[in-house]
């Protein structure tokens, strides 16, 4: 390999800084626009709010029920009272049709005491289903929010690294252009073989990209601005200012 200045290998690492950033810059832009990270909420909002209208629409069938049954009742109370104008009012004198207008009265008041019964029993089971009605609209509320304050995060992801990215690749072509062409040729072709990271930086003795302990002598040649590579991973090691 050819040999540079130490200021050359350093900015080449700086290249590889910028290329890191505009790579995960990019990668965020892409995760902002399509909304992925937001899909686990989405599903769970969509959970949230077929059980909601599942309570909902509970809450509902039992309140016409309700409703029905109060009817019932007003208009059997209604017919009770009618009947007992005409029984006490004296317009029946027939004791035969007296006697039975009280058995009908009975009856209608049997009639009633069921109704109120199943009444009774509505208003309870209402009153049970109530609190986890009104809990899953708060569910969906709150999910809702959450989605929103999410969307509204990402779409100021969006604009912030839409920004960013232009003024990094202009500081990138400023750097590469910089350094002499065989030596960015050289990182160009060494990125994608090594996920894009083709130099790391030497800290403590060590490699930056796999941490494996640089052996002496190829750190005193860093240190000389000879390029050398890790012999683990097989990256550019240079040694920062």
């Amino acid at each position: 390999m050819a040999d540079y200045s130490v200021e050359q290998l350093r900015g080449l690492l700086r290249l590889q800084t910028l290329d890191s950033r505009i790579d995960s810059a990019k990668e965020g832009l892409k995760r902002a626009q399509d909304g992925t990270e937001l899909a686990p909420l989405r599903d769970e909002l969509a959970a949230a709010e077929e059980d909601a209208s599942r309570q909902e629409d509970g809450l509902a069938r039992l309140r016409r029920d309700l409703k029905y049954q109060e009817q019932e009742v007003a208009a059997v109370r209604a017919e009770i009272a009618a009947q007992e104008r005409k029984l006490y009012g004296g317009l029946v004198r027939n004791p035969k049709e007296a006697a039975q207008m009280q058995q009908h009265v009975a009856s209608l008041r049997r009639r009633m005491g069921d109704l109120d019964d199943h009444a009774l029993s509505l208003m309870l089971e209402i009153e049970s289903v109530e609190p986890g009605a009104a809990a899953a609209r708060e569910r969906v509320a709150a999910l809702r929010m959450q989605l929103a304050q999410g969307e509204e995060r990402l779409a100021g992801e969006v604009g912030r690294l839409a920004a960013e990215l232009p003024v990094l690749c202009d500081e990138r072509a400023g750097a590469a252009a910089k350094l002499p062409a065989g030596l960015v040729k050289q990182y160009e072709a060494l990125r994608p073989r090594r996920a894009g990271t083709a130099v790391a930086a030497l800290v403590d003795g060590k490699c930056g990209g796999c941490r494996m302990v640089i052996p002496y002598i190829m750190v005193r040649d860093i240190r000389s601005g000879l390029l050398r590579t890790c012999d683990t991973c097989g990256r550019i090691v240079v040694e920062p200012e």
